[in-house]
């Protein structure tokens, strides 16, 4: 087995430069991330046509596909209670983590690339 090998200090401040802080802080690079990037993720989270889920203590049917708004991102879905469609927004706590796990990826490329 090949022992680790240490990052040149240009590659990690570069990578730091748009890396996620730890502990919860703003996300520096995040708009690296594409939002279509995001909401591809989110469908292969469940987040998708013909799905079904809880959200906001009410059951939902989705009938589109994620999509970046101005507040986050969305889907049109119809509730299960009163059969309206509506669209409901995705929790952010989901988006978030989707965001860091794939700025934690493309950081992961990068070292690999170096």
């Amino acid at each position: 087995m090949r022992a680790p090998t240490k990052l040149p200090q240009d590659v990690i401040r570069s990578l730091e430069s748009f890396a996620l802080v730890i502990l919860g802080e703003t996300v520096m690079g995040a708009q690296r991330i594409g939002k279509v990037t995001v909401c591809s993720e989110l469908k292969r989270l469940g987040f998708a046509s013909g799905r079904r889920a809880r959200l906001y203590g009410e059951e939902f049917a989705f009938v589109s596909d994620p999509e970046a708004d101005e507040n986050g991102y969305c889907l049109k879905a119809v509730s299960h209670k009163s059969g309206h469609a509506r669209r409901v927004h995705i929790p952010l706590s989901v988006v978030r983590t989707v965001e860091r796990e794939l700025l934690v990826e493309e950081k992961i490329e990068i070292a690999r690339a170096a």
